[in-house]
């Protein structure tokens, strides 16, 4: 489906960011040059398949999510370099056992914390098998994967897959608010580094507890929010979040 119209409703600032993004910075927009505050930028695309970050793994997805969350990690536009968003640190001496601490005082759009809790539930929720969310995969490294999982014993057949052995992983650990570990199943060294791609971005638990209602009205923790519901096939209005 093309064409569907993505508008987006910022600051000047923010506009001549997301304007590079798209173009790679060639804009004879006048805001971009005099500093004037206001104004919209509109982006045409595909319609997106899902606005959760566990579940969207499609590229316009993933475009709309990135403006509406935040994770630990972001990628210098530049360079393609990780560096800490929302992490304070990320540490491990051995690449298996990771230690991760947040930044504190960050809240998602309905008020809700953004604290470890937030990323230990999103990551469960990815990664719990009846739950069906696409970016499972993603939580594949983190010990106790395979217990969250079952496999269909038929394909497409008609049996079911059995009831997974647990409901959180094991390798997840909150230590304070702001702090928890991670363990693997075995060392990564990038581990730190894919920790910026949205299916690790962190989920209010009011969208752990109704995935539709958050998938049509999204809440976020990200530079912005959306206006109104997604009007499917028509538009996502999103606007500056003061949160």
């Amino acid at each position: 489906m093309r064409g569907k119209l993505l508008k987006v409703t910022v600051a000047a600032t923010a506009t001549a960011m997301l304007v590079t993004a798209c173009t790679g910075g060639n804009s004879d927009d006048p805001a971009e040059t005099n500093g004037q505050s206001g104004g919209e930028l509109r982006v045409y695309a595909s319609e997106p398949a899902s606005l959760v970050p566990s579940a969207a793994n499609d590229e316009p997805s993933i475009y709309v999510i990135r403006q509406l969350y935040r994770g630990l990690i972001k990628y210098n536009a530049q360079t393609g370099g990780a560096e800490h968003d929302l992490a304070e640190s990320i540490a491990s001496d051995d690449h298996k056992l990771w230690t991760i601490t947040i930044n504190g005082g960050y809240t998602f759009d309905n008020g809700e914390p953004v604290d470890a809790e937030s990323f230990i539930r999103s990551w469960n929720y990815a990664a719990y098998g009846p739950n069906a969310q696409s970016n499972a995969y993603f939580m594949k490294r983190i010990a106790g994967f395979d217990d969250v999982t079952a496999k269909d014993p038929d394909g497409d057949g008609p049996k079911t897959a059995p009831e997974p052995k647990a409901k959180t992983l094991s390798g997840l650990k909150k230590v304070d608010d702001l702090t928890f570990t991670v363990e693997l199943k075995e060392p990564f060294t990038d581990f730190r580094t894919t920790l910026g791609y949205s299916g690790f971005f962190p989920m209010a638990q009011a969208c752990v507890d109704d995935e539709d209602a958050c998938n049509e009205t999204p809440i976020g923790n990200g530079p912005y929010k959306i206006e109104g519901a997604w009007e499917r096939g028509v538009q996502i209005n999103l606007t500056r979040s003061d949160s």
